[in-house]
């Protein structure tokens, strides 16, 4: 089971051995629109400056018969793709 701690869903290998992280992302419709945490952003940040995979399979038309998958190997530095802040945590004192 993934643990949301690690800032990713999914530890896969390439086939030379190479640990991929795999962070999975879906909506129901043709959106372009995916939601992304803080601390999977920056698991995804941390890991590009160590060298490691981190990719989002972002999954489109997820209940469809025929969904649609697009790989993103880089979305910390991606020009196809724009950020926008939109969580806070709120926490009474």
């Amino acid at each position: 089971a993934s643990d949301p701690k690690n800032g990713y869903d999914i530890l896969s290998f390439t086939r030379e051995g190479e640990p991929i992280h795999i962070e999975v992302k879906t909506t129901t419709g043709k959106e372009e629109t995916f939601y992304l945490s803080n601390h999977e952003y920056q698991t995804a940040r941390k890991m590009k400056e160590s060298n490691m995979n981190y990719v989002i399979y972002f999954v489109k038309e997820v209940m469809s018969d025929n969904p649609k998958l697009i790989k993103i190997y880089d979305i910390t530095d991606n020009e196809e793709y724009n950020f926008e802040e939109m969580n806070w945590k709120v926490t009474r004192v």
